[in-house]
């Protein structure tokens, strides 16, 4: 048993290894002098002594999200509180009338009050700037659930039809989180008794009993942590000269469009992908178990 430590040491390195993907493609422009060499490592899922054995497995599941909550910012300006007030809420009960037109039930959106503050401007005459409160602004947030992602847009054309425009974010939901970790659970034994299984052919003397689980760790990734952003251009470089251009000049670069991508967890090193051939953006759970077993000869 004193050949324990050693390999609880090892675990703790598997245990946080990480990959990175390969680059391919526009996103290179994104790259910023990045590096991913040795960062590739092979996963060291079976560790040996002649007296203790340690298996692990590591499993992805890439799951579509059962609901979306989708939070919509709104703001109102008025001379006063009161008028500011009455003005959003008649905006929010006209958007709310037509969130029922969608399908979307009332106990599945929500209105949250966020601020109310003070708008100050100036009141400017001969050689004094006279700073005054110019009137009021509420911010309320509106979250909305929704079932399907065709709901999205029909919802987005909506909001814009009470001038509402700040999408602020929007949260991927599963309901039975315990039902997937109990999926990858037995996913990760039937992966470790194979591996046990390979081990004891290829040590016919060897007989492993006594398992116990000395390591689990369960997470999921969402998508708004996994999008990326580059810029694909190449520029043309211009040497100005003092004496060839006028001293006063200005200097205007065309727009470069900026382009977000989703990238997804590395995928390499894990023992068992699931929907790893589904394209659709969605809630990608992870599950480590190591056993520990005592072998006799």
């Amino acid at each position: 048993m004193k050949q324990i430590q050693p390999l609880l040491f090892a675990l703790l390195i598997l245990f946080c290894a990480k990959g990175s993907a390969q680059i391919a493609g526009n996103q290179i422009y994104g790259n910023n002098g990045y590096h991913n060499s040795g960062r590739n490592q092979a996963f060291q899922s079976v560790i040996s002594t002649d007296s203790t054995l340690v298996v692990s497995a590591r499993i992805l599941v890439n799951k579509q999200p059962d609901f979306y909550m989708v939070s919509l910012g709104i703001s109102q300006e008025a001379e006063t509180v009161k008028k500011s007030l009455q003005s959003i809420n008649a905006r929010i009960e006209q958007f709310s009338s037509g969130l029922n037109a969608l399908g979307v039930d009332k106990e599945d959106y929500y209105v949250d009050f966020i601020s109310q503050a003070k708008i100050y401007d100036y009141q400017v005459s001969d050689q004094q700037a006279q700073q005054y409160v110019s009137g009021f602004e509420v911010k309320k947030n509106i979250m909305v659930k929704l079932n399907t992602l065709d709901q999205f847009d029909q919802l987005i054309a909506l909001a814009s039809e009470y001038d509402i425009y700040d999408i602020v974010k929007v949260d991927y939901r599963n309901n039975n989180i315990p039902a997937i970790y109990k999926e990858l659970y037995s996913l990760a034994e039937k992966v470790i008794e194979e591996k046990r299984n390979i081990y004891l052919e290829t040590n016919t003397n060897n007989k492993v009993e006594n398992q116990h689980v000395i390591g689990e760790r369960f997470y999921s990734v969402y998508p708004n942590t996994q999008y990326k952003k580059y810029e694909a251009f190449e520029s043309a470089k211009l040497s100005a000269y003092t004496n060839s251009y006028p001293r006063d000049f200005i200097k205007k670069e065309l727009r470069k469009v900026s382009t977000y991508y989703y990238e997804g967890v590395d995928v390499s090193g894990f023992d068992q992908i699931i929907e790893s051939d589904n394209p659709t953006v969605g809630i990608q759970y992870i599950f480590n178990l190591s056993i520990f077993f005592e072998v006799e000869h």
